[in-house]
This record gives C-alpha cells, structure tokens and sequence, in this order.
C-alpha cells in the first residue's frame, strides 16, 4: 500500500475496532507486521497509537505483556534511528526517533531509559551536550520516569531559565512524573507562587496526564485560586480537560456534580468529557480483553 493508505489503515483498523465493528486485535496484527523500516510517518503513527493504547491497560495484570509486544515492535525502529540525528537525514526521520523514543521511555525499556539518563546527567554537568530536539527528547524520558532527584534537578533547570518558553515546558515536565508522591508535589508547586500566573495551569494540566483524579481533585479543591488563574471563558473547559484522561466511573460522578455548578451554556465541554470517559470505560471493559486474548497467542 501507499504510505497515505498504510495510514488510513492503522487509523481506521483502530477506530474500527473500539467500536467493535472489527476486532480491536486486528490493529495489533497490523503493528506485529508493520516493517521497522517503513515510511516515517506511518511508523511514527504506529508509535504513537500503541503508547496511546498502553493507558487502556493501566493496572492490569496483562500490562506488561503488553508492553513487551509494544517493545518488540518499536525498540528496532529506535536502534536503527540511534539517538543523535545523522548528517542530512530527513525531517520525518527525526520526528520518528523523538517518537519511539518516548514511546519506549513511556513503556519503561530500560535501555532507553539508561541511556536518558546518562545524557541528561552529562547535560547537568555540561549544558551544551545537549540542545533542541535532543534536549527536549531525553528531559521528556527522564521527566516521566523520574525520581525524587531527578525532579528536583529539573525544577532547578525550571527555575534558573531565563527563556520563558522553555521555563514554561520544564514547568510542564514536572507534572508528568509518574510517581504519585511526585505528583502532588507538583500540584502543590503550581500553587506555591513560584510558577508564573500562566504557567500554574500548565503544571496542573500535566499531572492529568498520568493522574487524572488527583489533578481534578486538587484542582477542584482549590477551585477559586485556579480559577483566577484562567480566563473566564476558558474556565469550565480547563477542569473539563483536566478529568477526560480519567479511567474510573467515579469521575463521572463528579462532572456531573461540577456541571451543576455552571451555567448550563457552559455545560457543552462537559457533556463531551464526560462521552469520552463514557467511552473508554466501554472500550476497556469490552474491547481490552478482546486484546488480552490475542496477545496470549500472537504477541510473539
């Protein structure tokens, strides 16, 4: 196929799937034979669709077989891409290794989480090791999976940059740790002061990533002060946002608590957050086993 229909495929064979017109596994398949050294953007799709993919499986006991089968299929995409960019290699090359690197960051892959590490702890020691999309990459990995240590030392970077773009991105990076202790300490960060009045939001927003319902809940918590952070008009659909990653039925409840609280002209970014969790909730209960069962056969 054309790389245009190869992503037609893949956008449709999942979307297909989540609304059980064909089977979810039949993207799974797709990724199992898709060449690591196909066209650029369809691989950097491809990526992207399975890390996406990941969160269905959060807290399951089939998570890491799934992730092994993600891995399989990405890690030789990233050996062949290598971590710097090569002398006169293409635009779409270099938007694949920022891809499957994160994907794999995201997966866990100690590989490439050492080797993250290692740059960004030869960054720390010499800045100019490290520059743009390189930069931006590996604090992204780093970020993710950080530790306490590895937090605090990219909240310094946050604190010393004089550039105001890229203090608001290592603001942002703090609120994507995966650790929930990290996680609040983020939170509570966001609200210390310290972060710009447009940079708070952004920090909250984050920690949603990865902890939907702590990030609402505190957000809700404090509703008034970040409220005062945000333009009127924009209000209702920052918590709106900040709840559609949720996995949980909980939420449900509480959008619909929060909706009683707006003018019912403001209610429209609510109702669709509430459709989307509606949704997952209905693709993981229904559609996850169905990939469940088809990586117990076929994940190899």
């Amino acid at each position: 196929l054309a790389p245009a229909d190869q992503l037609g495929l893949l956008y449709d064979s999942r979307a297909l799937g989540e609304i059980g017109v064909v089977p979810m596994s039949d993207f799974l398949a797709l990724a199992r034979n898709a060449p690591a050294t196909g066209e650029p953007v369809v691989l950097q799709t491809l990526s992207e669709q399975l890390d996406a993919i990941d969160w269905l499986f959060e807290g399951r006991p089939t998570q890491p077989a799934y992730r092994a089968f993600v891995i399989s299929r990405i890690a030789p995409i990233a050996e062949r891409l290598g971590w710097d960019a090569r002398p006169g290699e293409a635009d779409n090359d270099a938007l694949l290794r920022r891809s499957v690197l994160v994907t794999l960051g995201d997966l866990g892959h100690a590989p490439t989480l050492a080797e993250a590490r290692l740059r960004f702890d030869r960054y720390l020691a010499d800045p100019g090791s490290l520059t743009g999309a390189g930069r931006r990459t590996v604090l992204s990995i780093v970020a993710r999976n950080a530790d306490a240590g590895t937090w605090e030392a990219i909240h310094k970077l946050a604190r010393a940059s004089k550039d105001i773009s890229d203090r608001a991105r290592l603001y942002r990076l703090l609120g994507s740790a995966q650790n929930a202790a990290l996680a609040d300490r983020a939170l509570q960060l966001a609200l210390s002061g310290e972060p710009t009045p447009t940079e708070a939001p952004g920090i909250i927003a984050s920690v949603a990533g990865a902890h939907p319902e702590k990030a609402y809940d505190f957000a809700i918590a404090n509703r008034a002060k970040v409220e005062a952070l945000l333009e009127p008009t924009s209000r209702t659909s920052y918590f709106a946002e900040i709840a559609m990653a949720s996995r949980t039925s909980a939420m449900l409840d509480k959008l619909t608590r929060y909706a009683a609280t707006v003018p019912p002209t403001a209610r429209g970014e609510i109702d669709k957050s509430l459709s989307a969790i509606r949704f997952r909730l209905g693709v993981i209960g229904e559609r996850v086993p169905e990939m469940e069962r088809w990586l117990a056969g076929n994940a190899r």
